[in-house]
């Protein structure tokens, strides 16, 4: 453990933890795997005591959600992992967050109950957003003001309008829904069987900008049973 006592007490059973964590500011250059270390880095150091597999190359016994893209911010990411010891939150968050890499911030824990759905069952849908006031976005509603058919339309006329002709062109082949508030668009994106639509690529068919992941962040995961 680098010399940091074990936090927490060890129990008897093995306890299931959900952590909630953001990814922003130059963390969004970190692949998944990436990621995935830098974490599992941070709990050693910490001295957090996890579970890990069983075989020649045990692994620690942990669970996240849906990769983010390269490029992406996280609101609010979430893992599982699996300890015999009693974490008390504010400890394990302190511990972490001393020793995690700049725009990757702890912000939550908490046990899960026992025999509940597996972290993939319990996952509904993801909600993505991407911010209007970002000048990446207004150059290219810009760019739809110049074309004939859009002539005359605000910036917001012109996004209500792309929307409507992507939810036109895609019919049926989406379950994705897409909200426009004052301030963002949100791409509200369920998860279910099979390969998700990858938010990149609606924002891309929308607005036609360059490496669309890097306007994108995921505000967070509904869960199955949530409000």
């Amino acid at each position: 453990w680098s010399g940091v006592e074990p936090l927490g007490e060890r129990g008897e059973e093995i306890v299931r933890y959900r952590l909630h964590y953001s990814k922003r500011g130059r963390a969004r250059y970190f692949s998944h795997n990436d990621l995935v270390n830098q974490l599992q880095r941070a709990f050693r150091r910490a001295g957090i005591p996890i579970e890990y597999s069983q075989g020649f190359h045990p692994k620690m016994r942990m669970s996240f959600g849906p990769a983010l893209a390269l490029g992406m911010e996280g609101e609010n990411e979430v893992l599982e992992f699996l300890s015999r010891s009693i974490l008390p939150p504010e400890k394990f968050l302190s511990r972490v967050n001393s020793r995690l890499p700049e725009g990757v911030q702890a912000l939550s824990l908490e046990s899960i109950e026992a025999g509940a759905p597996s972290l993939s069952e319990e996952m509904a849908a993801m909600t993505f957003s991407i911010r209007l006031e970002d000048p990446r976005v207004s150059e290219a509603l810009t760019s739809f003001q110049e074309d004939p058919s859009y002539g005359g339309l605000t910036e917001r006329a012109v996004m209500e309008r792309r929307i409507a002709e992507y939810e036109t062109e895609a019919g049926t082949e989406t379950s994705t829904r897409l909200e426009l508030t004052q301030d963002r668009l949100r791409l509200i994106i369920p998860i279910g069987p099979g390969r998700n639509p990858r938010p990149q690529d609606i924002v891309q068919r929308l607005l036609g900008v360059p490496h669309p992941a890097f306007l994108l962040t995921r505000e967070g995961l509904t869960f199955n049973g949530s409000q």
